[in-house]
């Protein structure tokens, strides 16, 4: 579910992969790693993704 969720909130906010992971400090291969569901993020990298997304980490 995260992956989709992820996925669903990037582009609502109408983001690359690329710019996502530059504002949350990963690579871009992270944040496709993390959409087709092959990885995971720690807590760390969860939290900075939901705040560049503006959403709670909950709605992940």
């Amino acid at each position: 579910m995260f992956s989709k969720n992820l996925k669903y909130y990037r582009l609502r906010k109408g983001m690359t992969k690329k710019k996502l992971a530059e504002k949350a400090n990963v690579t871009s291969m992270a944040i496709t790693n993390y959409e087709k569901g092959d990885r995971k993020p720690d807590m760390k990298i969860l939290q900075a993704l939901a705040d560049v997304l503006e959403v709670r980490v909950s709605d992940f």
